[in-house]
């Protein structure tokens, strides 16, 4: 902050200093010396009402001219499409069937498409029975340690039955997240 502005003050005091010493170089002229350049006024051909200037002169104008033998004719007549010479059918024609290729090959990316997402359902439900029969074995032998460990934690608590459910309901609901340690 106190720097800058030091430093930009410093920079500007040297900036004025040698623009004044430029100043002072510069010779002063007087006012005679001014008048005593103008040249005097030539008083004989004098412009309108006496102002001494000069009338200005007026050029001869020039005419803008055909080339020699003139210009060439222009030509008005409705010639579009001669050249070409394609017949608006078949131009048609080619449209229809491009369209016609392109939905044909969408269609069959349709049906590709739609055979490997079948085919990916089917994987996963002939999968389905054997990922579940893995997590039943997983599930049964957690719930066997769960008892051992439950035995072992309750043996000397009277009247306590291991393995029974906590809850007074019949109908059984697989094992919380937390249940199974």
């Amino acid at each position: 902050g106190t720097y800058r502005r030091a430093a930009a003050m410093s920079a500007l005091g040297r900036l004025l200093t040698r623009s004044m010493q430029n100043f002072r170089k510069v010779p002063r002229r007087s006012f005679s010396d001014e008048m005593k350049s103008i040249p005097k006024q030539d008083n004989r051909n004098q412009g309108p009402m006496g102002s001494g200037v000069k009338p200005y002169e007026v050029p001869q104008p020039k005419q803008d001219m055909p080339p020699p033998g003139g210009f060439p004719p222009i030509n008005t007549k409705r010639n579009v499409g001669k050249e070409l010479a394609i017949p608006s059918i078949v131009i048609f024609g080619a449209i229809a069937g491009g369209m016609i290729w392109g939905m044909n090959r969408v269609g069959q990316g349709n049906k590709r498409r739609r055979a490997l997402r079948q085919e990916k359902a089917r994987m996963r439900s002939t999968l389905g029975p054997f990922l579940q029969a893995e997590e039943d074995i997983l599930y049964v032998k957690k719930e066997e340690e769960k008892l051992k460990w439950e035995a072992e934690v309750m043996k000397d608590v009277p009247g306590w039955v291991v393995g029974q459910s906590v809850y007074n309901g019949k109908r059984w609901a697989p094992p919380m997240f937390n249940d199974l340690h």
